[in-house]
């Protein structure tokens, strides 16, 4: 929605700079961040289509916004200070736009369980491969790599997420709250690009296995960590300067927050990236209806739980990381066992210390007797 929005306002700056000043009192034309206005004629009300980029538009195509010219040549406010603006129009019914927000709400609870356990998931498997070293060598070092970017990403989407819903009524007065919103924005665009980047070193780390049966693993690593780590810089902070440069964040602080849940976690390639074939047929803005929530919940599922399927693939069921952890359960369980067993024999020790101690005393005491 938020790319929606940002095309159909600098549609509205160009036409409203292209267009002829006016030659007599009217109310300015302007871009108020919801609609694009014309020039208004005193004491007349002006009305607009509502703006195609409202994800309900097919249900509103044929309503408009309203707006009161004054006979001033000011818009009409309200509180005399907020400008007043009728939509209602653009509105969808008010069921219908509940049921939605409840399906979001249910979806957001779903991701974020996924992310979750992806995240707790994760974690494990990364200690696991850095513990043991019998199963350090490149193959893992590039597994570790990815599950680190998939932390992050998970780390990034959950924390953006809870400063969004935090500092959602109150960023607009508080430019401290906007900074650690736009940061989060930031890193988690960075987090998601490293987690492309590590699954494209998955797949050329297997095609040089294949391929290149003599090539030397260590020999492409530090590519590897090239690639994965560095590459996402190169589109990152062009897309950090173009929005410096060209974004005018005073204007649209509200809407530059509300994209849809879609646009919050972004798409990212599965394991397999079979879904995502799917996807590219199916986009948001090519469905709608009960086939957009659809294919919204299978995006964010796949998304979301994709972290727990990497770990439990890579790591879990590998052989050889069962085959070590069971050698190093074996030998903390012999190492428990022996701890046991030196702990009872020298209770046993002890024992025949303290009974060799107490027949020489009733010895002693017997021959003082006898004397």
């Amino acid at each position: 929605m938020v790319a929606e929005w940002m095309r159909y306002r600098n549609e509205c700056l160009v036409r409203m700079s292209t267009e002829p000043g006016p030659n007599e009192l009217v109310c300015s034309r302007m871009f108020d961040e919801y609609a694009c206005w014309s020039d208004g004629q005193p004491n007349s009300t002006v009305k607009v289509p509502c703006p195609w980029y409202l994800p309900w538009y097919n249900q509103v195509r044929s309503g408009f916004v309203l707006r009161e010219c004054g006979p001033d040549g000011k818009w009409a406010t309200r509180n005399s200070s907020q400008t007043w603006r009728d939509h209602s129009q653009c509105q969808p019914e008010d069921s219908q736009q509940e049921e939605q927000i409840i399906i979001y709400a249910c979806f957001r609870v779903m991701y974020t369980v996924g992310y979750s356990l992806s995240l707790v998931s994760l974690c494990v498997a990364l200690i696991i491969l850095l513990f043991f070293s019998k199963l350090h060598c490149t193959r893992n070092y590039i597994h570790s790599n990815l599950f680190a970017s998939f932390i992050l990403r998970a780390l990034s989407i959950l924390t953006k997420d809870a400063l969004l819903g935090k500092t959602y009524l109150e960023f607009t007065d508080n430019r401290d709250a906007l900074s650690s919103c736009l940061v989060a924005q930031v890193l988690m665009h960075y987090c998601v690009g490293a987690n492309y980047y590590w699954l494209l070193v998955e797949g050329l780390y297997l095609h040089n296995l294949l391929a290149l049966m003599a090539f030397s693993e260590n020999r492409f690593f530090g590519g590897y960590l090239l690639i994965g780590w560095g590459t996402p810089v190169l589109f990152v902070v062009p897309w950090i300067l173009v929005r410096y440069m060209y974004e005018d964040t005073r204007e649209h602080l509200i809407l530059m927050f509300l994209s849809r849940l879609a646009k919050s976690t972004l798409t990212l390639i599965p394991l397999l990236g079979i879904h995502e074939v799917v996807f590219a047929v199916l986009t948001n803005v090519q469905t709608d209806g009960v086939f957009r929530n659809i294919n919204l919940f299978f995006q964010l599922f796949f998304n979301s739980f994709q972290g727990l399927l990497v770990a439990v693939l890579y790591c879990f069921v590998n052989k050889e990381v069962q085959a070590e952890i069971k050698t190093t359960w074996q030998r903390l369980k012999l190492w428990l066992t022996y701890l046991d067993e030196l702990r009872n024999s020298g209770s046993n020790t002890l024992q025949v210390g303290v009974n060799t101690v107490h027949s020489g005393s009733n010895q002693h005491l017997a021959n003082q007797h006898h004397i």
